[in-house]
C-alpha cells in the first residue's frame, strides 16, 4: 500500500516537528534484513560503541551480541557496519537451546556487559551472561524462567533481571514470575544469584481483585505468583530500590535490593476514558477522538525512575498487553464490545456505536451474574508519572489524549497505522500508537522524557524538568511512510547519550527498531 502526498514525501527523510527539541538522524546500523526473523530488541552505548541485543533466530543467524563501533559519527559517517557478532549459544553449551537474547546492559563502571538469555522452551530457567566489552565470555548464571529486562546497580555490583515466567504451550507448564539479583561483589566469575519470589501476602485490594478475575477465568487456575509476570525493571540512583512493572496486571512492585525481597506490589489503577481529556480514537475509519464508558489499564512496558526535590517518580510508557496463550486455550483480547453484545452478553453501561469495535478484556469487570458492570481496554495510550509513596504509587501526571492528538496533527494520513502497514486507523480499536519505551535525558539543565511509539512510529518528547508539570517538547519520526515497512520501524528500546559521552559532542538518542531490524542514531538540539 502506498500513500504519498506532499507531506508524505517530506517524511521519507526522517522529520522532526519541534517545539523545544529537534532530532536529526546521523547514524544507522542494519542488524538483519527486514523480515529476516528478528527482532532487534535493546541497544546500549559506551565509549563510542553500540551493544545490540539481536534476537534474530533463523537457520543462518542465531541470537547474538552485536558490537558496532561508531567513532565515525564525528566524521559525519551515516552507515555503520558490524564490528563483531557473538553467537550467544556458544556461551551456554550444547545441552540447552537459546531462544532469545532479550536485553543487554553495559555496567556503569564500563567493565562488563550483562545479557539476559531465554531458553527454548521459554518455561525453562534462563541465564544472565557476563562478558567483557569485547564480547569475551566471563561467566553465566542460572536465573528464572524467561528473563526479560535487566538493570545494573550504580556501583556495578548487582545485576537485577525480571523473569517473566509466561506459560508454555497448552498451559501445561506455568512458571512463577520472579526477580533474580546477581551479586558480583566477589568477582564477575564468582557471582551469587538471589531469587526474589513474589510475596503473595502483599497481594491485596484492587490488585487482588484483578488477579482473582484472571485466576477464575484461566483454565489452569494459576497462583498469584504464576499470574504475575515481571516485565521491566529500573533501579533508583542510590542503588537501594528496584521497581518492577507487571504489565498484564497493570501493577508495580518495589524491591529492597539489599534485603532481596519485595516491599510492596500494588495496582496502578485505571484510566477513565469517559473524561474529555482521556478521549481516544476508536471506530473503524475515524480519526475522531471520542469518550466512552471504558477504563484503560495502564499496563506499562518501559519504566524509568527519577528523583526530583527529594521525591521519587516512576515514568511509564503505557503500551498495554493482553494474555494470549493460544486459540482454544486462553486469549484475553479476542472479543470486541460488539461481539460480546452479539453473543448475548449483558453490558450494564451505555455503549455507543464507536465503542462496539473496541477490543476489551473478556474476563474483567464481570459481576456474579456474568454481566459486565465495567469495561476494560488494553493500555492507556499515554505516558504517565507516578510518585512513589510508602505503600505504592500515586498518579501525578498522565498525558491523556496527547499522544494521539500529536500523531494525528503531524501524520494525519497515517494516523493510528500499524508497524507493518501504513493503513490509517488500523490500530484504533486495539491500543492506538502503543508507547513502548521511555528514556530520560538531561540537556542544558533540563530533563526530558523520550517516549517511543511502537506502532505508527516516532518519538514524542516532553520536558519533565518539573515532573508534576510536563510540557510537550517535540515530535520526531524516523519512519518512511512511502511504503508499509521502510526506514526505521517498530521502536522497541531507546538509549540517551549525554553530550560529554557522544562522539559528536552533542547529545544523542538511539533507537532499536524490531520491525526494520535496525538501530538509528539521532542528534538532539534544544532551542534556547
Amino acid at each position: 500500500m502506498k500513500i504519498l502526498t506532499a507531506i508524505g514525501a517530506l517524511l521519507i527523510a526522517a522529520t522532526s516537528y519541534s517545539a523545544q527539541i529537534s532530532m536529526e538522524k546521523v547514524g544507522h546500523f542494519q542488524g538483519a534484513p527486514i523480515g529476516a526473523g528478528g527482532p532487534i530488541d535493546i541497544v546500549d552505548f559506551y565509549n563510542n560503541t553500540l551493544f545490540v541485543a539481536n534476537g534474530t533466530n533463523t537457520d543462518i543467524q542465531k541470537p547474538s551480541l552485536d558490537i558496532v563501533k561508531v567513532d565515525g559519527l564525528k566524521n559525519k559517517e551515516k552507515e555503520f557496519n558490524l564490528s563483531k557478532r557473538v553467537d550467544i549459544q556458544k556461551f551456554i553449551g550444547t545441552t540447552e537451546e537459546v531462544s532469545d537474547l532479550t536485553c543487554i546492559k553495559v555496567s556503569p563502571n564500563g567493565k562488563f556487559l550483562a545479557l539476559s538469555v531465554a531458553l527454548n522452551p521459554t518455561t525453562e530457567n534462563g541465564y544472565i551472561v557476563i562478558t567483557s566489552l569485547e564480547g569475551d565470555y566471563i561467566a553465566h548464571y542460572k536465573v528464572g524462567a524467561l528473563p526479560d529486562n535487566l538493570a545494573i546497580t550504580p556501583d556495578s555490583l548487582k545485576v537485577i533481571v525480571a523473569n517473566e515466567g509466561e506459560p508454555g504451550k497448552g498451559l501445561k507448564v506455568d512458571p512463577e514470575g520472579s526477580v533474580s539479583i546477581l551479586d558480583l561483589s566477589k568477582g564477575l566469575d564468582k557471582g551469587r544469584v538471589i531469587e526474589v519470589k513474589i510475596d503473595e501476602t502483599l497481594i491485596k485490594g484492587e490488585l487482588k481483585a484483578n488477579l482473582d478475575e484472571y485466576v477464575k477465568a484461566a483454565p489452569h487456575k494459576p497462583t498469584y505468583s504464576q499470574a504475575l509476570e515481571p516485565e521491566y525493571i529500573t533501579i533508583d540512583e542510590a542503588g537501594k530500590f528496584a521497581y518492577v512493572s507487571f504489565q498484564e496486571d497493570s501493577a508495580i512492585g518495589k524491591i529492597d535490593i539489599e534485603a532481596g525481597k519485595f516491599v510492596w506490589i500494588e495496582s496502578m489503577g485505571v484510566k477513565d476514558h469517559s473524561k474529555p481529556e482521556n478521549s481516544f480514537a476508536i471506530g473503524k475509519n475515524s480519526p475522531n477522538l471520542v469518550t466512552g464508558n471504558v477504563f484503560g489499564m495502564y499496563q506499562p512496558d518501559g519504566i524509568k525512575v527519577i528523583n526530583q526535590n527529594n521525591s521519587t517518580y516512576l515514568i511509564t510508557a503505557n503500551e498495554g498487553d493482553a494474555r494470549d496463550y493460544g486459540k482454544g486455550l486462553f486469549v484475553e483480547d479476542d472479543s470486541t464490545i460488539g461481539k460480546l453484545l452479539e453473543a448475548g452478553k449483558k453490558i450494564n453501561v451505555p455503549v455507543t456505536e464507536d465503542m462496539k469495535n473496541l477490543k476489551i478484556s473478556k474476563f474483567r469487570g464481570l459481576n456474579e451474574k456474568g454481566e459486565y458492570d465495567k469495561l476494560y481496554s488494553f493500555g492507556a495510550r499515554s505516558f504517565s508519572i507516578f510518585k512513589v509513596e510508602d505503600g505504592g504509587v500515586k498518579l501525578v501526571f498522565d498525558s491523556g489524549n496527547q499522544l494521539e492528538e500529536i500523531t494525528k496533527k503531524y501524520l494525519p494520513q497515517y494516523f493510528n497505522s500499524s508497524n507493518t502497514n501504513i493503513k490509517p486507523y488500523s490500530r484504533n480499536n486495539s491500543k492506538g500508537p502503543e508507547p513502548e519505551d521511555v528514556e530520560i535525558g538531561t540537556i542544558d539543565g533540563r530533563t526530558f522524557a523520550f517516549v517511543g511509539l511502537e506502532r505508527i512510529g516516532g518519538v514524542v518528547t516532553f520536558d519533565i524538568t518539573d515532573a508534576t508539570k510536563p510540557e510537550f517538547a517535540g515530535f520526531f519520526s524516523g519512519r518512511d511512510y512511502s511504503e508499509d515497512v521502510k526506514g526505521d520501524v517498530g521502536i522497541e528500546g531507546l538509549k540517551f547519550v549525554a553530550s560529554e559521552k557522544s562522539p559528536t559532542g552533542k547529545p544523542l538518542l538511539i533507537s532499536s527498531n524490531e520491525i526494520s531490524n535496525s538501530i538509528a542514531i539521532y542528534e538532539l538540539k534544544v532551542s534556547k
